[in-house]
């Protein structure tokens, strides 16, 4: 899994852009007494479909993020199974959610969802869930799931497909924003669950509700606030208005982190088949404070690579992306350093009598590997702010699983290579600006390869 530093470039939430939630779809957000109903969501792409017998097999989402895994017998004969990526209008939910199919059967053995995510993307990681919506438009989430945070997985055991995805169960939103100096941002604690019910299958299930009956205490960097990192204003019991400070708080207090003490809130979940309990939990939304212009920078890739001979090839895929603030004392900060594992297709290639199945994808063109800084500096009469990369980011190429006729299977480990992005410049004074390098093959049968650099100006 690719190492991820600071905030993540995904969804930010700035001050100026919408929130990250989902909340404006909820019916009836605030009755205790009624499970909570939203909207269904709409595709936001193409399924992905494979065929899965009785022997079993797995399937993964196109970006990678929900893996499904079928055990022996779960089905009788030849079925399609599929993920759809969806709106997501889970309360607390934040990403994208996943239609799963066939919809309407029960599988004689469980099968496994499993969701990889950024730490840097959840606020509270231990308050992580996963949700599911029902055929009435209710929300659920089984109580019993296990969760990986050395590894970043979440996973539950299910009888039955609809469309699910992942949510945290207390939250301040937005978790995590950038606001100006001298500006603020609101922010609203949002706690969802409430056990109510269990299917036929005897799993637990947790109704989903928002609950507003608690008691919170706010802290800006653990105090009650100053000039330095800001002041809070509690608005009510879940509301409150987060002040910037006149001036960029130093380094080592920003992000600064905003907190809410929920002191009258006790509940137990089952992680990892163990009871849970947590009594007064603590929430952190991290707020990163700018004192200048806010430049939103994203790379992708798609470059495709010869494969035993020149007539197969793969393709990888990849993006990461950071942000740059141009302060007003003409100082650059690089931070928001995001990127996403690398993904190959095809999935297998069949080259003679043998298959060639991808294993790890690896980590595509770019990777920001531990130890490697990226340092910004404005050059006045050029009206230019450069990228100055400091150090070698590595990674490693696809491996892949070897299935022939006549000799046991094998494994193509992956080669370790040099990663980017790389250091570059772009104009302080445009809106957009778009940077494309082209990877010549030659001719050849491989399709040339695409490095591009987009560099917005966030208003």
């Amino acid at each position: 899994m690719k190492n991820i530093f600071l905030i993540s470039a995904i969804a930010i939430c700035v001050a100026l852009f919408t929130g990250c939630n989902n909340n404006d779809s909820v019916t009836n957000p605030t009755d205790d007494n009624e499970p909570l109903v939203t909207l269904v969501g709409t595709p936001t792409g193409p399924a992905v479909t494979a065929t899965i017998d009785a022997s079993g097999g797995t399937l993964s989402s196109a970006d990678g993020i929900l893996e499904l895994t079928v055990p022996p017998g779960a089905v009788s004969a030849a079925t399609v199974f599929s993920i759809q990526p969806i709106t997501n209008h889970c309360p607390g939910g934040f990403g994208i959610a996943y239609r799963l199919l066939p919809e309407g059967i029960t599988f004689a053995q469980p099968v496994t969802l499993t969701f990889s995510y950024a730490d840097t993307l959840v606020a509270n990681e231990e308050l992580l869930g996963i949700a599911y919506q029902g055929t009435d438009k209710t929300w659920f989430a089984p109580k019993e799931f296990s969760l990986d945070e050395a590894e970043n997985r979440i996973s539950v055991q299910t009888k039955h497909f609809t469309d699910f995805d992942l949510f945290e169960r207390m939250i301040i939103v937005p978790s995590e924003a950038i606001v100006k100096i001298n500006e603020s941002i609101d922010l609203e604690v949002i706690i969802v669950g409430e056990p109510r019910d269990t299917t036929d299958d005897g799993i637990e299930l947790v109704n989903l509700n928002i609950s507003k009956t608690y008691v919170s205490t706010w802290q800006v960097n653990g105090t009650s606030g100053n000039d330095a990192s800001g002041h809070i204003v509690k608005k009510d019991e879940n509301k409150a208005t987060y002040i910037a400070p006149s001036v960029v708080p130093d380094e080592s207090h920003n992000p600064v982190a905003v907190s809410a003490t929920l002191s009258n809130i006790t509940f137990t979940i089952t992680i990892n088949k163990k009871e849970v309990t947590f009594k007064n939990p603590k929430l952190v939304a991290n707020i990163r404070v700018i004192g200048g212009a806010l430049f939103s920078v994203v790379f992708t890739s798609n470059i495709s690579y010869p494969f035993l001979s020149l007539e197969k090839y793969y393709t990888v895929t990849d993006s990461a992306s950071m942000s740059v603030v141009l302060n007003d004392d003409s100082s650059v900060m690089v931070f928001n350093l995001y990127n996403e594992e690398g993904k190959v297709t095809p999935k297998s290639l069949k080259v003679g009598d043998c298959t060639y199945t991808v294993a790890q994808p690896g980590e595509g063109y770019f990777n920001f590997s531990q130890g490697v800084s990226f340092v910004g500096v404005f050059i006045p009469f050029m009206n230019e702010i450069q990228i100055n990369k400091f150090g070698d980011s590595k990674g490693y190429t696809p491996s892949f699983k070897v299935s022939c006729p006549d000799r046991p299977p094998s494994t193509i480990e992956g080669t370790e290579q040099l990663a980017g992005p790389f250091g570059f410049s772009f104009d302080a004074n445009k809106d957009y600006q778009e940077f494309v390098d082209t990877l010549l093959t030659g001719g050849l049968v491989v399709p040339d390869g695409i490095i591009k650099t987009t560099v917005t100006k966030v208003k």
